[in-house]
């Protein structure tokens, strides 16, 4: 058991480097997209109708790959001042309570975003813009993203219990704690 929950939490953190890797590389792209509607307009004076449209897909891309990578890396807010003030053991379950209910959130946006792209599907939705996207490709960042935050707030909430003794099963890394 201890072996099979340390290869889940190490797997899950990978796939979480790797969304935040894909959520940078797709920031560069934003960047240099954005550079080239910008010489074709000034420069040229022909500017291409697909960056705008493409830019802003690919935003809700970074946002959706990039929550499970900002949360490895601390980056969401977190008040400490309270909070570091409570005794151990308040602490201890103010943790578990937090990381208990922030993980309801995030389930319950992951079954919202599955319902939208299911409707999307059903009425076979397309942008309004000349290129006609179908926008399921670009919603289908946004479960990704919530199913990857969720699986590691799961495994986040693994390791504190594992660090204050209550799950002796689990042989997991002390990140985010």
């Amino acid at each position: 058991m201890r072996k099979l929950l340390g290869f889940l939490d190490n797997l899950i953190d990978r796939i979480v480097v790797i969304g935040g890797h894909v959520a940078a590389v797709l920031i560069v792209v934003i960047l240099f997209l954005t550079m080239y509607e910008i010489v074709l307009r000034y420069v040229f004076n022909n500017a291409p109708m697909l960056a705008d449209e493409l830019a802003a897909y690919m935003l809700v891309a970074v946002v959706a790959l990039g929550l499970a990578y900002r949360w490895r890396e601390g980056g969401h807010v977190r008040v400490e001042a309270l909070v570091s003030r409570l005794p151990g053991q308040a602490q201890y379950w103010l943790r578990l309570f937090t990381l208990s209910a922030v993980f309801f959130f995030t389930v319950m946006v992951t079954i919202g975003s599955f319902t939208v792209i299911g409707r999307t599907m059903q009425y076979g939705l397309m942008s309004n813009s000349w290129l006609r996207v179908p926008l399921i490709w670009p919603q289908l960042s946004i479960p990704y993203g919530f199913v990857l935050l969720s699986a590691y707030i799961l495994c986040v909430i693994g390791r504190h219990l594992a660090k204050h003794g209550k799950l002796r099963a689990a042989n997991w890394r002390n990140l985010d704690e």
